[in-house]
């Protein structure tokens, strides 16, 4: 069932940052499969490291443009209805001519369920966590699946933007898993010019509302 809704989701969306998926149906044994767009690239994370060079100005520039069309196709994603849910720097291929490429959204759901008809079910359970901690928003912890909306994906993208230009996680997250938990939930974002005193102010803003824990 959650094949069925990757693939009806990731489907219905068109932009030169997410994906495509062409067609998909079911095998003479029963085997489900999809036919996609190829991308011959890195994930983020990595091909930042092999082509983002310079000081902290310019890597920052870079690094902001790139994660920028990321946005791109994720707003573009959000118009039409879907909220990603797991943005990680896995999830997003780099071209060799520097596109990104959004891709697996197998944990995605629609921004309103009433998109969807009464046979659809909902395939996160309250009190089930699904997705990456270290990429996990606040609502995303609590177990409740009513309060995920758009601005997860939001605090997912804050996250990535402040690791490629800090080096670093905007929480430290160690103990128990409740200590994890505990920490998302409630923590505020370490401030990036205690890092980098250099960082851009208005670079800093952004990543401080991105994650900033209080969803409102």
């Amino acid at each position: 069932a959650r094949f069925e809704r990757e693939v009806e989701m990731v489907a219905a969306l068109k932009h030169p940052g997410i994906v495509t998926v062409y067609d998909s149906g079911t095998t003479e044994d029963g085997r489900a499969w999809l036919a996609m767009e190829f991308v011959e690239g890195r994930p983020l994370d990595a091909w930042i490291t092999e082509h983002v060079t310079g000081n902290l100005e310019q890597r920052s520039r870079k690094i902001a443009k790139l994660i920028s069309m990321v946005c791109e196709a994720v707003a573009a994603a959000h118009r039409k209805g879907v909220i990603h849910r797991d943005l990680k720097p896995d999830n997003i291929l780099v071209d060799m001519d520097g596109q990104p490429h959004v891709l697996d959204f197998g944990l995605a759901k629609p921004v309103d369920n009433s998109d969807w008809d009464s046979s659809q079910i909902e395939m996160t359970n309250v009190g089930e966590f699904m997705g990456t901690f270290a990429y996990a928003s606040p609502e995303q912890v609590s177990g409740d699946p009513d309060r995920i909306d758009v601005r997860t994906d939001v605090f997912a993208i804050g996250v990535m933007l402040y690791e490629a230009i800090l080096g670093t996680r905007p929480f430290i997250l160690e103990g128990s898993l409740a200590d994890v938990v505990r920490t998302i939930a409630t923590a505020s974002p370490i401030r990036p010019s205690s890092l980098e005193p250099a960082i851009d102010r208005d670079l800093e803003t952004i990543l401080l509302r991105a994650l900033e824990p209080d969803l409102d």
